[in-house]
C-alpha cells in the first residue's frame, strides 16, 4: 500500500492481503479500500485499493465476496468493471467460474479488468 501511493499508482487489485488476527485490511490513509463487508464470513482474500480521487468509483457489495471483490470505476465518460479474485488452490474451480460469470452479467456491458491470484 504504502509503495502503491508513492509511486502514482492509481488503482491495486490485491489477492492475500495481511489481515493479521482480525480477518480483514484495515483502512489505509490515502486510499479508498474495497473488500468484504460482512465480517464475519471468514478472512477476506481480495480487495481493490483506489489511491486516485478524481476516479469515481462504486462497491458492489452484493457482488463481493472475501475471493473476489468487484468495483465499478469511471473514467469520465468511460466506466471499467475491476474484479480482484482469489481462487483457493484446494477448492474445485467451478463455483468461482459460476460467480464470476454470475457478475460479469449483473455489472452489465462495460469493458471488464480482471486480476488475481488463480493458481486453484
Amino acid at each position: 500500500m504504502i509503495e502503491a501511493s508513492k509511486s502514482g499508482i492509481s488503482i491495486a487489485l490485491i489477492q492475500e492481503p495481511y489481515v493479521g488476527g482480525v480477518g480483514y485490511m484495515k483502512d489505509y490513509r490515502g486510499a479508498q479500500l474495497y473488500q468484504c463487508a460482512q465480517r464475519s464470513s471468514g478472512v477476506v482474500k481480495t480487495a481493490i485499493a483506489v489511491f486516485n480521487d478524481n476516479i469515481s468509483d462504486t462497491q458492489y457489495p452484493n457482488l463481493t465476496t472475501n475471493n473476489l471483490t468487484v468495483v465499478k470505476i469511471g473514467m469520465g465518460v468511460r466506466e471499467v468493471g475491476v474484479i480482484s479474485l482469489y481462487l483457493e488452490p484446494d477448492i474445485p474451480i467451478e463455483p468461482y467460474m459460476d460467480h464470476l460469470r454470475h457478475v460479469l452479467t449483473k455489472i452489465g456491458k462495460i469493458e471488464v479488468l480482471i486480476g488475481g491470484d488463480v493458481k486453484a
